[in-house]
């Protein structure tokens, strides 16, 4: 099987096509874990999950 590396703008961070899918989705949970946490705390929305 070959696997194919695509340059994504950074020599620090070569990855296959695949593992940046990966990359993104984990960044954006990140973020949207961010965002829960600021909600939250300043009581503008309560979020609950089922």
């Amino acid at each position: 099987m070959k696997i194919i590396i695509y340059k994504i703008g950074f020599d620090w961070l070569p990855m296959s096509l695949a593992g940046l899918y990966i990359y993104n989705l984990r960044h954006l949970q990140h973020h949207i874990g961010q965002l829960t946490e600021r909600l939250k705390t300043s009581n503008a929305i309560v979020i609950t999950w089922q």
